[in-house]
Formats: structure tokens, C-alpha cells, sequence
């Protein structure tokens, strides 16, 4: 008998392929952001760091995805406390990655209402 929540090995499989297509593209992207913030000195403004912030802690998740696939792929079943030891740093780092988006927004809203003034 099986429950309405499982899945064929078909679609386990196809599911844990897509995990690992996304994770390989979002490390590359990342990656490159923070090959290229560390390469152009002309990138290291306050922007670019927030960016790079982002990317790490994008790649922080991304990690974190591998062990979705992992269990998915292979029908691991998983217990209400062993999800959340292993969904509680991914959780941390998604809040985290929403209050760096939150302070990006303010940062570009002051830079609108009260723009610098040139001198010169």
C-alpha cells in the first residue's frame, strides 16, 4: 500500500536531478560574482559587498539543497527531529538572506530621497 505522499522512483529521481541542475547553476553564478568582486577593485563599492554577502549566503543554501536531494533521490525517510536539525541552518540563513534584502531596499530608498550632493 502505499501513502498519497510518496513518489514513484521516477519522479524521486527527476526531482533530485533538478535539486542538483539548480545547485550546480547557483554555485557557478555565485561563484562568479565573488570572483569577480574580488578581482575588479571597481566592484568593491557598498553594492557590490551587499552582493557578495548575497552570493555567500546563497551559497550556504545551495549546500543545504544537496541534502534535499540526497534524501529525496535515495527515499530516505526522515524524522520530525532529524529534519529539523538539518533544515535549522538553512532556515537561519534564508532569514538572514531576507534581512540583507530588507536593509539593500532602505540603503537604495535613503540613496533616492536623499542623494548626495556634488561639489564641485
Amino acid at each position: 500500500m502505499t501513502m498519497a505522499g510518496d513518489r514513484g522512483e521516477t519522479s524521486r529521481t527527476l526531482f533530485s536531478a533538478q535539486i542538483l541542475v539548480f545547485v550546480v547553476v547557483g554555485l557557478f553564478g555565485n561563484l562568479n560574482i565573488l570572483y569577480a568582486t574580488y578581482q575588479h577593485e571597481r566592484l568593491r563599492t557598498k553594492n557590490g559587498i551587499f552582493l557578495a554577502q548575497l552570493a555567500v549566503l546563497h551559497i550556504i543554501a545551495l549546500v543545504f539543497e544537496l541534502n534535499n536531494a540526497y534524501y529525496e533521490y535515495f527515499a530516505i525517510p526522515v524524522v520530525r527531529d532529524e529534519c529539523f536539525k538539518k533544515m535549522t541552518p538553512l532556515m537561519l540563513v534564508h532569514g538572514w538572506q531576507g534581512s540583507m534584502y530588507f536593509v539593500m531596499a532602505v540603503n537604495f530608498l535613503y540613496s533616492v530621497l536623499k542623494p548626495l550632493k556634488c561639489v564641485g
